[in-house]
């Protein structure tokens, strides 16, 4: 919607300018432009603008324009970009438009980088407003693209000096707190810190994130922010949306049953949920509800489920098989809010009744999905710049699963499947994979050909494929160890990403060393030297060793459970709003999903070192 928007402001731009006056003749053919695109007849706008930058050679840079954002709103960016090859600028300001123009194909590409490239330098003196407002809305759309949401803010409050009309001032500032909104409290804090140009702004999206569940507190904190800033422009409006939203959202849970299969495969995993779960209740005096634990499994999930509502049970934590969940959902009865830890779809998620006294939805589903993570893998490689991607995966149904949630954010967001290959998981032999994913048998192949026919010797170096500019490798630690010494032997320099599977969460850097320059994703519970010195990892490290556990991260998984519970209403309410858990930044989507964004590290030397994680 926002690009559709800045599209129709740079039609309205390039009408008006460049600044020539055009005769009564080009009046008319301008209205018949402007009514093609009132039914959406693009193509023969377009084509009507094209016709008339013949017509009309003294506006041919206008008209060429014209129909650039024609096409632009039309999703045709190829005929953009021919259209732009075409265009001659004979001032610094056409010359800025054109840039302007090229970022905006580029970034509707989804190839941010290279839009701020052409956006890097400042527009040339005498540009007009309108034509600045537009700068500044692409750029924070490219920064948004990024994930570089300090740069939206900076960008969208440059153009808050610029918009006219009062709509637009209060849909502004309604983007800047959205934006904010999605920076974790850490972020906010040390930004502060550092620019106090932003400190109003940044001041209270700290109080939004850290007092909405203090009424008393978050009243008097609003009162005090809105003496210290009599003008700020949210002074009004936002403030007064959060007071209203702090009385709905403290709606909390008396009495929460922890449903999990304490016996069978999940045991261990669900033991080192409850002690995480626990460890989270005893962590806080504010909010001390009753807790009953329940063993329940795929077979007797529902009638511990009832039993646990009988019981006094508003609110209910689990269950943890996705077979159970289904179960659950086929019996109808979802009598209580639940949080399932698990994630799955099925058609029955439709048939949940709503929760028609609390904005949460009836079901909500967390996990720690591994499909999650490659979908995370797909959007950071993309924000990175890369647009060809080969794959590794192991031949099986994770693999497969892993394969196909990389493709479709991938694919989705302009981005190419150069190859995949499947190597078997029994496999000793990982050479012949990578070889084979880098067209390396081809090369060889061609230099033996050439040996035959020549009836010679001949020194030669392989020739890898150049077509990809990315690896996304889905592999478990000692598989990984094989696979990427294979890429350095080959001389691929070529960035490798892969998932939190590469990574076993504790040092190794002995063996980790042949992981080095590898890109992953992972948990902050396993990645954040401030978490890791929280005192409730300690206490859990210190009671189950849990640092030193294969299960690690369900401890997190239960911590994350339990902090999420009185984080619900706010994050139903205020969907741009996440919540910094252990498992990573949490957001409620509207179906009821919990939605991770991971941290992100890069092997060097053998030990993972985190990459920028206030984004």
């Amino acid at each position: 919607m926002r690009l559709i928007f800045t599209i129709f402001s740079l039609l309205t731009l390039v009408a008006c300018g460049p600044e020539t006056t055009k005769t009564d003749q080009t009046a008319k053919p301008d209205a018949r432009i402007a009514k093609l695109l009132e039914v959406q007849e693009y193509q023969l706008a377009a084509d009507e603008s094209l016709k008339l930058s013949k017509l009309y050679p003294d506006q041919a840079v206008h008209y060429q324009q014209r129909a650039i954002e024609i096409y632009l709103q039309s999703g045709d960016t190829y005929a953009a970009s021919a259209i732009l090859e075409d265009i001659k600028t004979d001032n610094d300001i056409d010359k800025f438009l054109y840039r302007l123009l090229e970022a905006n194909i580029v970034l509707q590409g989804n190839d941010p980088v290279k839009a701020l490239t052409l956006l890097n330098s400042n527009p040339p003196a005498g540009t007009p407003e309108s034509l600045l407002s537009r700068y500044f809305e692409t750029k924070s759309r490219a920064y948004e693209t990024q994930r570089n949401f300090i740069e939206v803010v900076r960008n969208r409050l440059n153009l808050s000096q610029l918009l006219k009309s009062q709509d637009e001032q209060t849909q502004n500032y309604v983007n800047i707190w959205t934006v904010l909104n999605k920076m974790n409290l850490t972020a906010l804090r040390q930004y502060r810190s550092s620019m106090p140009e932003l400190a109003s702004w940044l001041e209270l999206a700290i109080i939004n994130q850290s007092m909405l569940f203090k009424p008393e507190s978050l009243e008097l904190s609003i009162s005090m922010w809105q003496e210290q800033y009599p003008d700020h422009p949210a002074r009004e409006t936002i403030a007064r949306q959060m007071l209203t939203a702090a009385s709905r959202n403290n709606i909390r849970p008396e009495h929460i049953a922890l449903c999990l299969p304490f016996s069978g495969p999940l045991a261990t995993a669900s033991q080192a949920i409850r002690e995480g779960f626990l460890a989270a209740w005893f962590s806080t005096n504010e909010y001390k509800p009753i807790i009953n634990i329940y063993n329940s499994d795929a077979v007797n999930i529902n009638t511990v489920y009832m039993q646990a509502v009988e019981n006094g049970a508003d609110f209910v934590v689990g269950p943890l098989e996705k077979t159970a969940i289904a179960n659950l959902l086929a019996s109808g009865d979802l009598k209580v809010t639940t949080l399932a830890l698990n994630q799955i779809d099925t058609p029955m998620l439709e048939t949940i009744p709503a929760n028609h006294d609390s904005p949460i939805p009836r079901l909500i589903q967390f996990g720690l999905s591994p499909e999650n993570e490659a979908q995370e893998v797909a959007i950071h490689a993309r924000i990175d710049g890369h647009k060809r991607a080969l794959v590794i995966t192991p031949n099986n149904d994770r693999g497969q699963r892993l394969f196909e949630a990389f493709r479709s954010q991938w694919e989705g967001s302009g981005g190419t499947i150069m190859e995949q290959i499947k190597y078997p998981e029994s496999t000793e032999e990982y050479k012949t994979w990578v070889k084979s994913l880098l067209n390396a048998n081809s090369s060889d192949k061609r230099v033996d050909d050439l040996r035959t026919r020549l009836n010679r010797n001949i020194r030669s170096e392989t020739r890898l494929r150049s077509d990809a500019d990315m690896v996304f490798m889905a592999a478990a630690p000692v598989s990984a160890r094989r696979i990427v010494p294979e890429f350095r032997f080959y001389q691929a320099r070529i960035p490798i990403y892969s998932t939190s599977d590469i990574y076993t969460g504790t040092h190794n850097p002995q063996q980790d060393k042949d992981l080095d320059n590898v890109i992953f994703n992972h948990m902050p519970w396993i990645l954040d030297a401030e978490i890791q010195q929280l005192s409730i990892q300690q206490s859990i490290n210190k009671h189950w060793s849990a640092d030193k556990s294969t299960y690690r991260h369900f401890y997190a998984l239960g911590i994350d459970a339990y902090q999420l519970i009185s984080n619900l209403t706010r994050l139903a309410l205020q969907n741009s709003v996440t919540y910094p858990g252990v498992t990573g930044e949490l957001s409620l989507a509207e179906d009821g999903h919990i939605q991770r964004k991971l941290m992100w590290a890069k092997f060097s030397q053998g030990v993972p070192v985190v990459m920028d994680k206030l984004f």
